[in-house]
């Protein structure tokens, strides 16, 4: 997720991301700050890699020993080769459509599926905490297969997700999360956050819908607006990008991410419009936040419980 901001004299965006674990603040906290990254070239061959695992090959950053994609999605060498030799083989039509999924969702079983997520965040634990127990709070409201429990600092549980607190060489940078599901059915792993940009002292509105973005993201949900990420990201792609995008890789459009050919566009979920709107639908996964809180809209709701039905 990133953050469209427009303050003193230019607009940028910003990459946003958010957490889905828990952490008591009864625990004493740790204030050591976490290992800072650090940035290495891409190269054009590995951004062809992403783009044909149907990735946007633009804003790539290359970084803790993997790759940090549409400015929230962190993956390895190894899960880019795998989607896209999965997106090749069973990927199959194209339609331009407001909600997306991963191939794959978290398996819950015969019946239902607890994930237990915790939070590490150093200084920054208690509102962390607070924060994610109100963006799972989101989710298990609407009583689902698959919901969501909080993990105590004490707790000697192997969570199902991490939400580490983090600084980044780049300022601009707010988070990443580690992917989707796996074929196993297990949410991506980990999710990180800066705990510059996100503190009590702080408090941002948008906190727990990024939060519950980086959930999203980790149990199987695309950005909304992956046809036209112009449309909450704005033109951030300069003229000399997108023509390189045109005349290597045929793309006329770079905010449009179904001209990806048909075989790596990802799930279309059934039963959700066509187009995204974010002035009437601000969707929880649209690919850029303007900064507020922006709880679940009706068409969310649809492809939620398309994938986790309520019990």
């Amino acid at each position: 997720m990133k953050r469209n901001i427009t303050q003193i004299l230019f607009t940028y965006t910003i990459p946003i991301v958010c957490t889905a674990l828990l952490l008591t603040g009864c625990e004493k906290e740790d204030t050591a700050l976490p290992d800072q990254e650090s940035h290495a070239e891409i190269s054009d061959r590995e951004k062809e890699d992403i783009f044909l695992a149907g990735f946007s090959p633009e804003g790539v950053v290359k970084t803790d020993g993997g790759y940090r994609i549409e400015g929230d999605i962190f993956m390895t060498a190894s899960q880019i080769a795998y989607q896209k030799e999965l997106m090749h083989k069973t990927i199959t039509g194209g339609p331009v459509a407001e909600q997306y999924s991963s191939p794959f969702k978290v398996d819950v079983g015969n019946t239902a599926r607890t994930l237990k997520i915790k939070v590490d965040a150093g200084s920054q634990q208690t509102y962390f905490y607070d924060s994610t127990a109100d963006a799972i709070a989101r989710f298990n409201e609407l009583g689902l297969v698959l919901d969501f429990v909080l993990l105590d600092a004490g707790s000697t549980e192997t969570p199902d997700i991490l939400i580490k607190g983090r600084q980044f060489e780049d300022s601009r940078t707010l988070g990443q999360s580690y992917g989707f599901p796996d074929e196993d059915g297990n949410p991506a792993p980990q999710i990180d956050l800066s705990i510059d940009h996100y503190t009590a002292q702080a408090d941002r509105d948008d906190f727990v819908t990024t939060i519950a973005h980086e959930i999203g993201h980790a149990i199987g949900f695309r950005h909304t607006d992956l046809h036209d990420r112009s449309l909450s990201c704005g033109q951030y792609i300069s003229p000399w990008d997108a023509l390189i995008l045109r005349l290597r890789y045929g793309i006329d459009n770079p905010y449009d991410e179904s001209e990806l050919s048909p075989d790596e566009i990802p799930y279309h979920i059934t039963g959700t419009p066509t187009g995204a709107d974010p002035q009437t639908d601000p969707s929880w996964m649209l690919a850029c936040s303007d900064g507020t809180n922006r709880p679940f809209t009706p068409n969310d709701l649809i492809a939620i419980k398309y994938l986790y039905p309520e019990q």
